[in-house]
């Protein structure tokens, strides 16, 4: 099997990434039938030690900030992140480096004849990369590894490990048609990483979830606030802070002076990426809900003072996307609406055009995204700021057209 026979093989299972609607309850995502799996496929897991992090923003970034740093120390560590932008090797790395395609095929190949023999044990594509990136881990030894939740928490695959440290990053409403129609479903779900002695860093929040989360949290120990103020605090710095106070639970001492080094030299693909396309400046940022669009509205004023921007966006279904629209209302005058055809959660023309928008600008819909970003691309003038965001289906999408990466 070759890395694209791989590909394929898993693109055969279920992906609940990519579906509108999910039943979402313990039959849907049974943690019992993962760790079955796990059991029967010989995968021993017992000896690393974890660090499970879940939450609605943030939660990608503060996991590679903490691998960055044990890397930097020269530990041994696994970073398993999701979504991946352009490559599915970016959910699966040992100090710094993706798993090699050669490898990842075997890993699949093997899965694959021992489903094959074994029989059928229902498990989806996010929880057989779950199961994956265990045995890749333990099978390479190593001494840390750092997991980011999927969706929620409490039924998500990752939550079958047994963590040394637990992090609660922001959370927000997001996902309601699945995790819950409030804000304090939500933070249940995202709490359900916890477990009985395990110490939770919890990130920086709104003063309604920081509310809802220490009521919750009342009378029990090892919990650790990072109370700094949202407003006042950007997103590196935020993320920063709850990945500091997370590694000193899991190392006992941190090296400030590495761990600055690696906040200051610190990016990720798809979040607040800022790129020159044949001359022109393009952001492209995987903001997705309202809290999260006004941080990039924040970020983009803060570092193109002056600029005038333009945005290319993609709203999947399920998403606030009239409260996204009143924040871009805030900072441009035009976007361009676009769509993912082959993705059946992407907002497509007849949906958009039901929705009334509070966005007094130009605003129009073109189907083809990459065409989209080409003939704004074209139209945009060496002063101005082109954005593509909305959705990191739509950032990886873009992003893997340029000839550079």
């Amino acid at each position: 099997m070759d890395f694209e026979s791989a590909l394929e093989y898993l693109e055969g299972f279920v992906s609940y990434e990519k579906l509108v609607e999910v039943e979402y309850g313990e039959e849907t995502f049974d943690l019992r039938r993962v760790r079955n799996f796990l059991d029967v496929f010989g995968v021993d897991y017992s000896k690393i030690d974890f660090v499970h992090v879940a939450g609605s923003k943030g939660k990608g970034s503060v996991c590679t900030m903490m691998a960055d740093y044990l890397w930097a120390k020269k530990e041994k560590a696994g970073l398993y992140t999701s979504p991946h932008i352009l490559d599915i090797r970016e959910r699966f790395q040992i100090n710094g480096e993706k798993i090699s395609q050669r490898l990842f095929a075997l890993y699949v190949e093997d899965l694959k004849r021992f489903i094959e023999k074994k029989g059928d044990f229902e498990l989806t594509y996010f929880e057989l990369l779950t199961v994956l990136a265990l045995k890749y881990f333990s099978e390479e030894n190593v001494k840390y590894a750092i997991m980011e939740t999927g969706l929620g928490g409490r039924l998500d695959a990752t939550n079958v490990i047994s963590p040394k440290v637990a992090v609660l990053t922001g959370v927000e409403m997001e996902h309601t048609d699945i995790l819950g129609e409030t804000l304090t479903e939500i933070i249940n779900e995202k709490l359900g990483i916890m477990k009985e002695g395990t110490p939770l860093v919890v990130g920086p929040q709104s003063e309604e979830a920081l509310e809802i989360i220490k009521t919750k949290l009342r009378g029990r120990r090892g919990v650790y606030f990072v109370e700094t103020e949202l407003e006042n605090f950007d997103a590196k710095s935020r993320n920063g802070e709850t990945a500091l106070e997370a590694l000193k639970l899991l190392t006992g001492n941190v090296d400030l002076r590495i761990f600055e080094e690696v906040v200051k030299n610190f990016k990720l693909v798809g979040r607040f990426d800022v790129r020159e396309v044949d001359g022109k400046v393009v952001v492209f940022d995987m903001a997705h809900t309202p809290a999260s669009m006004k941080v990039l509205a924040e970020t983009l004023k803060n570092n193109f003072p002056g600029k005038d921007f333009l945005f290319l966006v993609s709203v999947l279904k399920g998403k606030k996307i009239e409260d996204i629209f009143k924040v871009l209302s805030q900072v441009t005058g035009k976007v361009v609406f676009t769509t993912l055809p082959c993705l059946e959660r992407s907002i497509g023309r007849t949906e958009f055009e039901m929705i009334k928008l509070p966005f007094s600008g130009e605003i129009s819909f073109k189907a083809d995204c990459k065409k989209a970003f080409g003939e704004l691309l074209e139209e945009i003038k060496k002063d101005q700021v082109l954005v593509v965001t909305g959705s990191h289906f739509l950032v990886g999408e873009i992003l893997g057209t340029l000839k550079t990466v």
